[in-house]
């Protein structure tokens, strides 16, 4: 509808990504299937996201330099130590475009659970499938790989877990 004249303008820009946020709704309603990625992890070993799950899994999308990410990781380490022996799996998504500063924020905060790197930050592949354009940002799946909850609090994951994982 609009003006090929107008393309890369920031109008079209807007209306694009604004199409593209539509899209990705439908990607992170309840049921959805979950959209694997292959990532490289914390040894530079490529590793499906498919590899990775357990009866839930959490992806936790973060980055070294985002304090928000950084202040949410006490309350993951709760979560991943009361309910991992359960069923319950969490996986680091990193959006860090420098490894060295990843690697470094894993170490300092003492991630214990399985970490992968997008260096391709938002624009990755996975990160457009979701339009998550911003961290921290999380998905949440059931035992068959189906999402079931995205951007939850820690306390909403927490009792969705003590309600299915008994």
């Amino acid at each position: 509808m609009l003006d090929p004249a107008l393309k890369g303008s920031w109008e079209w820009r807007s209306i694009d990504r604004l199409l593209a946020g539509k899209q990705a709704d439908r990607h992170r309603l309840d049921g959805a299937s979950f959209h694997d990625a292959v990532l490289e992890d914390q040894m530079g070993r490529k590793v499906n996201t498919r590899n990775l799950r357990s009866r839930y899994v959490l992806f936790d999308f973060w980055a070294s330099w985002c304090h928000p990410c950084r202040s949410m990781n006490p309350g993951w380490m709760k979560l991943y130590a009361r309910y991992h022996d359960k069923g319950f799996e969490m996986v680091g998504i990193s959006l860090d475009k420098d490894r060295s500063d990843w690697l470094k924020a894993v170490r300092t905060d003492r991630l214990t659970w399985p970490q992968l790197n997008d260096s391709l930050s938002v624009n990755g592949d996975i990160e457009k499938y979701y339009d998550i354009f911003y961290v921290p940002a999380s998905i949440l799946l059931d035992s068959d790989g189906k999402v079931i909850g995205f951007n939850l609090s820690q306390q909403q994951i927490g009792e969705l877990l003590e309600d299915r994982l008994k």
